[in-house]
């Protein structure tokens, strides 16, 4: 089993970010990739693998940590949704 924040619609992420200030070496993380582009790669690399896409609810609060870029919870619409210090909020 593969876990990750995968997204629905057709786009895909790719980040850098650095703690602010400016002085900080510029980090990569937090790449999120579509749905379509998985398929696509497994389908290429391993004919007649099966793909299980399976929603994932979050069981538990995860409480904002000293590194600002670790997933913390927060609540939305009585939803809990995981977040970071990019200000994305992951479904």
């Amino acid at each position: 089993m593969i876990t990750a924040d995968i997204n629905e619609l057709d786009i895909d992420l790719i980040t850098r970010y650095r703690n602010g200030g400016g002085t900080e070496t510029w980090q990569s993380g937090w790449n999120i990739f579509s749905r379509q582009t998985i398929e696509t790669i497994v389908s290429s690399v391993a004919k007649g693998c099966r793909i299980n896409f399976t929603d994932f609810k979050m069981p538990f609060e995860i409480p904002l940590n000293i590194d600002p870029m670790r997933n913390w919870t927060v609540s939305i619409a009585g939803k809990r949704l995981t977040t970071n210090g990019s200000g994305l909020l992951v479904r």
